[in-house]
């Protein structure tokens, strides 16, 4: 079938052209996995702005909620599997994705009909054209059918069903989610695997190609089942967990600190640092009047943080100042320092006993020594903690002291996570505010 998009039956949705998001998507994922995740994302809030629109024009009185499932930016399953979810009330709908203009069947990938925790009451297929700017829904089914009357086709793991067998009048698609009674199918539990399974798992599939075709489906369903591994899969995808990842056991919550009480492993910046400015933040400590500001000193605690590269052992500082406002607001500014080795190596050298023996001497026409400085290509980065999704990110240069990211300010209880990373080695630390 060639889509027809003028059929006023087959929804054509707009879809915005959004460098943004390509600029966010760029990654060390290979060009045809970043380009999935590319589509998913154009697609993802226009679907989803549909589905409000439509539940909003409902006569019905009970309005469902409408949201991306599992999360609002599910990158670590659009990276690797084809389709997107959105839950509707109790209900969920599958989108395939396609660029294809000549339609003749439906793939969906096992994953969305097979996992028990994946699988969808209908799904839709649907026709991308990012030059157009265009999002053509020309069929949907149910899992009952799609199951029943498609064909599973071992060689890409996928259930086809012909555009024959399709629904292609939308019209009466809204209604039938309030009054059609849905056949249920009875799918086999996924066995469980060990975490040593896993982490042997993500090893193997962090660097190949066609990652769901490579291992079992039952593993691979057990992998991609489990939220944890799937984000790790998708976070050594990209190689930013390469020869050291290190996770915090607990988040940290700076909600509890004070001047006087730290959480455990972490210490005052003065003291692992003596030479490093106080961390001011400017914060509106009135409550009432959004333009009278005031200095506030926040608590400021710092932590060495290591990472070891394929080369050399890095040892860095982390610090994290917080003031918590009248409104019980967080407001957080998050620094990265060098230690300061470098620079007191070459001071002391002068003072020891073999160089004042060998009469070595600083020269007196160079400067005194400077500070230490981070080493080019270290990387600060700020992102939610549940998706992971970036929120900031900082490089450091040829000639940075110190690297911080934009003061900002939060709610109590807000998740989130600073990674660092320089060359292969990285570390992630999660707080809540």
């Amino acid at each position: 079938m060639s889509l027809v998009l003028e059929n006023p039956l087959q929804p054509v949705l707009e879809i915005p052209s959004d460098l943004t998001l390509w600029a966010e998507t760029s990654s060390n994922l290979d060009a045809a996995a970043q380009w999935q995740l590319y589509l998913h994302q154009l697609a993802a809030s226009t679907l989803v702005q549909w589905c409000q629109d439509a539940t909003e024009n409902s006569q019905s009185g009970n309005r469902p909620t409408v949201q991306l499932w599992p999360s609002a930016n599910p990158l670590d399953i659009w990276h690797v599997v084809d389709g997107l979810a959105i839950t509707l009330g109790k209900r969920r709908i599958v989108v395939t994705l396609s660029e294809a203009m000549d339609a003749s069947e439906m793939r969906v990938p096992q994953e969305w009909l097979d996992l028990p925790a994946w699988a969808g009451d209908y799904y839709i297929a649907a026709y991308i054209d990012v030059d157009e700017q265009q999002l053509a829904l020309w069929g949907y089914t149910t899992h009952s059918q799609l199951k029943h009357q498609g064909q599973y086709d071992a060689g890409d793991r996928t259930y086809c069903i012909s555009e024959d067998s399709l629904i292609q009048d939308f019209s009466a698609f809204w209604a039938a989610q309030t009054l059609e009674s849905l056949d249920t199918v009875t799918l086999e539990a996924i066995p469980a695997v060990s975490q040593t399974q896993l982490d042997n798992l993500i090893s193997r599939l962090a660097g190949s190609l066609e990652p769901r075709l490579e291992i079992p489906f039952s593993l691979w369903g057990a992998l991609l089942s489990n939220p944890d591994a799937r984000s790790r899969l998708y976070q050594q995808r990209q190689g930013k967990a390469m020869l050291q990842t290190t996770l915090a056991s607990a988040p940290t919550q700076l909600g509890q600190w004070t001047t006087q009480l730290l959480s455990q492993g972490w210490d005052s910046l003065a003291r692992l640092l003596p030479q490093a400015p106080v961390l001011s933040i400017r914060s509106n400590t009135t409550g009432s009047d959004p333009t009278s500001t005031t200095a506030a000193t926040a608590t400021t605690g710092a932590k060495e943080i290591v990472l070891e590269t394929a080369t050399e052992t890095v040892v860095l500082v982390l610090a994290i100042a917080v003031t918590i406002e009248e409104d019980e607001r967080r407001n957080i500014r998050i620094r990265l320092y060098p230690t300061q080795a470098s620079a007191d190596n070459e001071s002391v050298l002068a003072e020891t006993p073999l160089a004042q023996s060998l009469s070595i001497d600083l020269p007196t026409d160079e400067p005194p020594p400077e500070e230490a400085l981070l080493p080019a290509g270290v990387i600060l980065t700020l992102l939610l903690t549940e998706t992971q999704q970036q929120l900031q990110t900082v490089c450091s240069g040829d000639r940075d002291n110190y690297i911080q990211l934009f003061p900002f300010r939060c709610p109590a209880d807000q998740a989130f996570s600073v990674r660092i990373q320089y060359a292969d080695g990285v570390m992630q630390e999660d707080f809540v505010s």
